[in-house]
């Protein structure tokens, strides 16, 4: 998190302390509106010019990775490629390394960004595994609804993901509901996902069918936990 400043202000709608800037850091609540000067002086034609944000603009800035697993070809690169650019490739090319792919949102008061690694079909191994998840904030288990050995490996998965990051946010993810048939139904894996104790999500990549609302659910949960952690180092530091 970047912090803005040290000072803490009680914020007069949630009634939380929060750092002084323009926002509330847990209800987004405008805490300061400019001063009468600054307003006068806006209005007046200036010269463009780069310049970098002012504190009391400034946004809290977080950097979330969300890691994707799954069988090979159940479509987890069309996914974070629909995310990150809004585009679906008919042409499969499978992901034999790593890859990161990113996006950056503001969210007044908050900017945030997603690394967001693209995996091979598989399990990785012991030792790359460690890099990989040990870090990871959140985790995308994608299967291929019209396969149902991916869906049974999902177990494997989330084994893993619990070992290396035992506190991650993690997806249960159902693709290509656009092809029409089924090995998977909808109740099986929402069973499966109960059962894990995660949530559960279909998607499209080829038509862009909840694709959003899988990456919102990311950067929701994620955030929540960032901000309890904040929460008890300010209680911590006895700043209630």
């Amino acid at each position: 998190m970047s912090l803005i400043s040290r000072e803490w202000v009680e914020c007069p709608k949630c009634g939380n302390k929060a750092l002084k800037s323009e926002f509330c850091m847990w209800c987004g609540n405008r805490l300061a509106e400019p001063a009468q000067s600054q307003v006068m002086e806006a209005r007046r034609p200036q010269p463009v010019v780069e310049s970098k944000p002012s504190a009391a603009t400034a946004l809290y800035s977080y950097n979330f990775k969300v890691v994707f697993l799954g069988d090979i070809a159940v479509g987890k690169t069309s996914i974070i490629k629909r995310y990150t650019q809004g585009l679906f490739t008919p042409e499969y090319y499978p992901t034999f390394e790593s890859t990161v792919h990113s996006k950056t949102m503001e969210v007044p008061p908050f900017k945030i960004e997603f690394s967001i690694w693209d995996t091979s079909g598989g399990l990785p191994d012991e030792e790359k595994a460690g890099t990989l998840l040990g870090t990871a904030d959140a985790a995308v288990l994608v299967f291929e609804v019209s396969r149902r050995s991916s869906f049974l490996n999902l177990k494997n998965y989330y084994e893993l993901i619990r070992r290396l990051a035992p506190v991650s946010y993690i997806q249960v993810v159902g693709n290509k509901i656009d092809l029409g048939f089924r090995q998977v139904q909808t109740a099986e894996a929402e069973q499966l996902a109960r059962e894990l104790g995660v949530q559960y999500i279909e998607t499209s990549a080829v038509l862009g069918t909840n694709i959003e609302r899988l990456f919102n659910r990311n950067l929701r949960e994620c955030l929540k936990k960032r901000l309890e952690s904040v929460r008890r180092e300010m209680q911590r530091d006895g700043i209630s």
